[in-house]
């Protein structure tokens, strides 16, 4: 890995954005330094963890819709909607708010908001 130094930006950091007001010396960060910082010490929720929900695409032609949470199947469902409803009713009755992951039919996993 070569020693590469960012300036950091909005969403992230940027190599060829640098200009003549940055300071360069007290404002380059390492990159091999910011790669080995954790700040969760080791929780990473851009990653999906054992005891969060899943929803999947399921069924002929991914056409129906799977709900599992810490590895138990919740049942499958006709849309999208009924298994958020389903998986909304789950947590309540649970009172257990897991990170919820959608698994689209090619195994993508994505974060999915419960709106």
């Amino acid at each position: 890995m070569t020693n590469k130094k960012y300036r950091p930006i909005l969403g992230g950091y940027d190599d060829e954005s640098l200009d003549d007001d940055f300071d360069y010396e007290e404002g380059l960060l390492d990159l091999e330094t910011m790669e080995k910082h954790d700040p969760d010490e080791g929780f990473d929720e851009d990653e999906p963890q054992e005891d969060d929900a899943f929803l999947s695409s399921s069924g002929q032609l991914g056409g129906r819709t799977s709900v599992s949470v810490d590895g138990k199947f919740l049942g499958e469902f006709n849309s999208d909607e009924e298994a958020v409803e389903a998986l909304k009713e789950w947590m309540e009755k649970n009172q257990y708010w897991p990170g919820v992951w959608y698994v689209s039919d090619h195994g993508n996993i994505n974060p999915f908001t419960l709106d």
